[in-house]
């Protein structure tokens, strides 16, 4: 097999760090989606589907390699291990926890199970968060589920296409950002504030343990539109809420970790090219005084570049052997020690209305729920995807740390809110 074939893709320290964290934290660190799709493929179908997307990204299904410095995925693909057919909603289920070891089996995994009812099929996809971030896990599944809607029109039946080349954090990064002296200065300056930031106090969600453990999601549609930092500031109010209710409250405020993409929206690469900013705020405050202040927070970080600075600042940690790197980036000095996590991410209509075209009507997404990782102290991460007639919440909690009745309260409060909000600001437009 040719070295074309069977690429070695370095992994970044943001890449690395999710491998470590999993480790460390014993806490399953993948992204997922769960579908219900209509529709009658097979498992050949799924398999060419699956190939295809591997031709395009090969470390989807491969391992990885421990190098001198670093680690890299590495090896030939193992198609083979990728896809399991479930035959039970348990053993589907079961899936989501069960902790992907990139060391020993792609980070990519496909568990498919028919359903009771004809035509109705069941895919889910588990992805290792050290292959992709959120918005490239997306690609990678609407790039699956596109190669499966044309299988179904016998449009395509064998892989093709070539591989994406990775970028290099370095590649996507000024180079004012690492190199240089005012670049080295203000990398010092990045790192050194963002360990102050992690080190000032943060309001934790009131958890009954935390333990690991299994996750879960809920999810809510809200009939209302509302701009992110609105719904940012309806989450902070909700933990303020259940923390109060359980005697938690502390005059810290709560603090949301946001990513930012550093990647331009044509790269096409796998990786983590993101790093996050945080912002905060009192959540006893009015929402639009919560929404303006974290938009404020954010837009100067954006301005100063803050989130250039510290992926910047954590470069050198691709120059340290595995086990010391391991120790020294599973805390939370930089990542996981704001209060919660709250992500944007794409809606999967437009995805829905694609295969029905491609596959000429033989199948259609008829319903999608994603889940995110959740580090250990969070005990909850936020989810928003927006719809034409709203926004679908989505909230993966462990049941260990809160209960369904503990998350379905809080998205009552955020609907509440939102809901509130635009009344208010629908009846000011017709005064």
């Amino acid at each position: 097999m040719s070295n074309r074939d069977n690429p070695r893709t370095p992994l970044s320290q943001l890449d690395a760090f999710f491998v470590a964290y999993q480790e460390r934290a014993g806490i399953a660190m993948q992204l997922g989606v769960e579908l219900q799709l209509q529709g009658a493929f097979g498992r050949v179908d799924l398999e060419t589907a699956v190939a295809r997307t591997v031709r395009r990204w090969p470390q989807l299904a491969q391992t990885l390699a421990r190098r001198p410095l670093g680690l890299c995925w590495h090896g030939p693909p193992k198609l083979g291990d990728m896809v399991e057919e479930a035959h039970c909603p348990k053993r589907r289920s079961a899936c989501r926890d069960e902790m992907i070891d990139p060391f020993t089996e792609p980070p990519l995994r496909v568990v498919w199970m028919r359903g009771a009812r004809p035509g109705v099929q069941h895919l889910d996809l588990h992805a290792h968060h050290a292959v992709a971030d959120g918005g490239r896990f997306v690609a990678v599944v609407e790039h699956l589920l596109e190669g499966l809607a044309r299988s179904q029109a016998e449009r395509q039946r064998e892989p093709s296409g070539e591989a994406v080349p990775p970028t290099r954090l370095t590649d996507v990064l000024p180079w004012t950002a690492y190199w240089g002296p005012v670049g080295l200065w203000r990398t010092i300056a990045a790192s050194r504030s963002w360990r102050r930031t992690a080190r000032q106090a943060q309001a934790r969600l009131a958890l009954h343990s935390g333990a690991a453990g299994v996750t879960r999601t809920c999810e809510r549609v809200v009939a209302a539109s509302a701009s992110t930092w609105t719904v940012a500031a309806a989450w902070i109010k909700a933990i303020h809420a259940h923390n109060y209710q359980r005697g938690r409250l502390s005059d810290a405020p709560v603090s949301l970790e946001v990513p930012v993409r550093l990647a331009p929206k044509d790269c096409a690469s796998l990786g983590n090219l993101v790093s996050p900013i945080v912002v905060a705020a009192s959540g006893d405050q009015p929402l639009a005084v919560i929404a303006a202040a974290l938009q404020a927070q954010f837009r100067d970080a954006i301005r100063q570049r803050a989130h250039q600075w510290v992926a910047a600042s954590t470069l050198p940690g691709t120059l340290l052997p595995w086990p010391l790197f391991k120790r020294v980036a599973a805390g939370e000095t930089y990542s996981g020690f704001a209060t919660s996590h709250v992500t944007w991410a794409r809606s999967l209509q437009a995805l829905s209305e694609r295969m029905r075209v491609l596959s000429d009507g033989r199948l259609r997404l008829v319903h999608a729920v994603p889940y995110t990782p959740v580090c250990r102290h969070m005990g909850a991460a936020l989810l928003v995807m927006p719809f034409p007639a709203g926004l679908k919440l989505v909230v993966t909690h462990r049941e260990q740390a809160l209960s369904r009745a503990d998350v379905e309260a809080m998205l009552h409060d955020v609907q509440a809110a939102l809901t509130s909000e635009a009344a208010e600001t629908h009846g000011e437009k017709v005064a």
